[in-house]
């Protein structure tokens, strides 16, 4: 896995975009950066990146265009070889539906995912998964983001190595993107479904690809990765949406 490292970046999503011409079927490399100043995160919300505290990095391989299905699964797969490798370090995470990483219910991660044609392989797809994890970030900094956020330095009362932490993710989640892309998903349903937050409890669910707002209760996730809403008349199957818990759920 070749890595290119900047301490100043706009965006390692960004300069992973301007690597895909040098891609070849099975390649993989791997973008990182000490500080963003132009970081973004799913429908291009803002997020905060300060140098020297956190792990920014994006991912950068091929996908066969036949494997369409599994790109589905993608922003779980890949949130889930964060939670595998924090559970190896104390903490346990859950995945926020579909691609946010919790701790105690507060956001401390998240994973952005993109593809778009390989122009010098028409079989293949390049995938850019971006990782932005708040590693040793103090609570002073977090203060005035309007939502509940936290760090691995808040919620384990101690600092990490983050290139120790970034060296284990980079193994956990090629090996699992191999894997997805071996199997597809039905190596992660029960796994994921296990550490999936919010599930018998009210939500509301904004499909930012139609603007619609669905709803109910979550119930968990069907085999494919879609998630199963009960809105009182039906049990719906979604594939895309933020989820916005009720107040309740959050205390």
């Amino acid at each position: 896995m070749r890595r290119h490292h900047l301490p100043l970046t706009g965006s390692t999503q960004d300069d992973a975009r301007q690597a895909i011409a040098t891609l070849k079927p099975g390649d993989w490399q791997v973008f990182t950066a000490d500080e963003q100043n132009a970081a973004r995160g799913t429908h291009h919300r803002k997020w905060l990146a300060p140098a020297n505290l956190n792990i920014y990095v994006t991912f950068l391989f091929t996908f066969l265009k036949d494997q369409h299905s599994s790109l589905m699964n993608l922003p779980q797969v890949s949130a889930f070889s964060v939670i595998e490798l924090l559970e190896g370090l104390g903490f346990y995470p859950q995945l926020k539906w579909v691609n946010d990483l919790l701790l105690n219910h507060k956001k401390f991660g998240g994973v952005l995912c993109e593809s778009e044609a390989c122009p010098q392989f028409k079989d293949y797809l390049a995938v850019r998964v971006g990782i932005g994890l708040n590693v040793n970030m103090p609570a002073q900094l977090l203060a005035d983001i309007n939502q509940p956020v936290t760090s691995l330095l808040i919620e384990g009362g101690r600092e990490l190595d983050r290139e120790k932490v970034l060296n284990l993710l980079a193994v956990k989640f090629k090996a699992h993107i191999e894997l997805l892309s071996e199997q597809g998903f039905k190596p992660y349903y029960e796994k994921i479904s296990s550490r999936m937050a919010f599930v018998g409890e009210q939500v509301q669910i904004h499909d930012y690809l139609t603007g619609t707002v669905h709803r109910g209760i979550v119930l968990g996730l069907n085999s494919e990765g879609k998630l199963l809403l009960d809105d009182g008349s039906q049990v719906m199957e979604l594939i895309n949406g933020s989820i916005i818990p009720s107040m309740r759920s959050l205390k």
